[in-house]
């Protein structure tokens, strides 16, 4: 192992949400998005993070979640108004977001699971929106010129580090007790943040997979790869080279250190 390289650190992103179908078959442009889709996309586009959260209804059965940020006043909105939704079909959501706390991310996990919704990635979706927003889909799809951003998320052996309290050991307990159950249910690898801590630790591994990108910082990991973990994307229409996703980090002002794993 070359343990010059420096490792991908993941930091810890915010929630967690997961599939319903295991191995879905990936296609790249075979149709074109439901049309309350693209009235969501075309509707964040006019909007920047400076805006701040919004959430708002297209027709019965489709929600757009522009949410630059979790926070208790955006999930309780997200909640709410996927709740208002038709009952009679499993919705469509489009999200933008980069994130936020694990506990707010799982709520939003479980609402979507409790729908069966598909979830669209719009612009860009990180962190604690790729872990528990996209992965708990019944449909996933990666809308053109998104990127879904992995940084890592909850695993076991967090329970051990230095200065966890007693009241911060339990709750965090709790939390991978909801991300595994929400993880099983989805039918994604309940391991898979496990798996991802363990690449700070896989030199050799992240030289092959990331060439020259130093520190690695995140990942954008291809729908093949996401179907090994069990997370089938049904349709990837963002990046599908080292160089695609260079170009959109760079349109969308993210730091240097994303690695394209495919």
């Amino acid at each position: 192992m070359d343990n010059s390289r420096p490792y991908v650190r993941f930091v810890l992103v915010l929630f967690l949400v997961l599939p319903f179908h295991a191995l879905a078959t990936t296609q790249r442009g075979s149709s074109a998005p439901p049309k309350a889709v693209t009235a969501c996309a075309d509707w964040m586009a006019t909007r920047s993070s400076a805006d701040g959260a919004q959430v708002r209804r297209i027709g019965s059965s489709t929600l757009c979640a522009d949410i630059p940020s979790l926070s208790e006043a955006a999930v309780e909105d997200f909640v709410r108004e996927l709740s208002l939704l038709s009952g009679d079909t499993p919705p469509d959501i489009v999200i933008r977001s980069a994130g936020g706390r694990v506990d707010l991310g799982l709520t939003m996990g479980e609402a979507l699971q409790r729908r069966r919704a598909a979830v669209y990635a719009y612009g860009f979706c990180g962190s604690s929106c790729a872990n528990y927003v996209f992965l708990p889909a019944a449909r996933r799809v990666i809308l053109n010129d998104a990127l879904l951003v992995f940084h890592g998320g909850l695993y076991r052996s967090m329970l051990t580090q230095a200065g966890l309290t007693e009241e911060g050991k339990a709750k965090m307990d709790a939390q991978l007790s909801r991300q595994h159950a929400l993880l099983q249910k989805a039918g994604v690898e309940p391991a898979i943040f496990e798996r991802m801590e363990a690449l700070n630790h896989d030199g050799r591994q992240l030289s092959d997979k990331c060439g020259d990108v130093t520190p690695i910082r995140s990942i954008v990991f291809s729908a093949k790869e996401l179907a090994a973990f069990g997370a089938g994307v049904d349709q990837d229409l963002g990046p599908q080279t080292t160089a695609e996703v260079e170009f959109l980090t760079r349109k969308y002002g993210i730091a240097q250190g994303t690695c394209y794993w495919h």
